[in-house]
């Protein structure tokens, strides 16, 4: 069955003030010269099409025509914004798109390598919600004994006896090793502005 699309799912999916922090880090569109070339497409379309493939399930060829753009531009633009320029590497990362004006929102992914042997990067996307005091959902690229490195688990349930950013912060800083110790911060639901951030620059000072 192919799935129906209205105004206002697109409006939830790709919000203004998502589309106005996401808009200026994707590349610039190239046209490409097949017969005579395509048209620019509507780059919010392609990226809020995007969107709603990663976050539903649903198969590129099963993209809904309401989003105005084809399945193949979307997983083409898909597989330009996502290439991994350095694959040997397998460089992992936590992601954040953050809207630091008061009252922002932020959005969270990871890229991390394959566990197996496939010359590809996983990309990953966590949507949590109604999590009670105390809890808390640990997301990680990877993890090391400080020899070797090996890809950690997309993500685990912790909790901490926590009741604020500092001690938060503090718990979390404590349980990594020193040399493991690059930067970590804790903010409110909505409180960008104000967020702790600690850095290892910090401890040497």
């Amino acid at each position: 069955m192919m799935p129906v699309v209205g105004a206002d799912l697109s409006k939830c999916l790709v919000p203004d003030e998502l589309w106005e922090l996401a808009a200026p880090l994707l590349p610039s569109f190239a046209a490409r010269l097949q017969g005579g070339g395509t048209a620019p497409c509507d780059e919010r379309a392609v990226f809020t099409a995007v969107v709603y493939a990663l976050t539903s399930g649903c198969a590129w060829r099963h993209l809904p025509p309401a989003f105005g753009t084809s399945p193949a531009t979307a997983h083409r633009r898909f597989t330009v914004w996502t290439e991994e320029p350095d694959p040997p590497i397998f460089t992992p990362r936590l992601t954040v798109i953050a809207d630091n004006r008061e009252g922002g929102k932020a959005w969270f992914g990871a890229a991390r390598r394959s566990a197996g042997n496939r010359a590809t990067t996983n990309r990953l996307t966590l949507h949590v919600s109604d999590l009670a005091p105390g809890e808390g959902v640990l997301m990680t690229t990877y993890h090391s004994d400080g020899q070797e490195m090996a890809t950690g688990t997309p993500f685990m349930e912790v909790r901490t006896t926590a009741d604020n950013r500092i001690d938060l912060l503090d718990e979390l800083w404590s349980v990594l090793p020193p040399e493991l110790r690059i930067a970590a911060a804790a903010f409110a639901p909505e409180g960008l502005t104000s967020a702790d951030i600690r850095q290892a620059s910090d401890a040497r000072a």
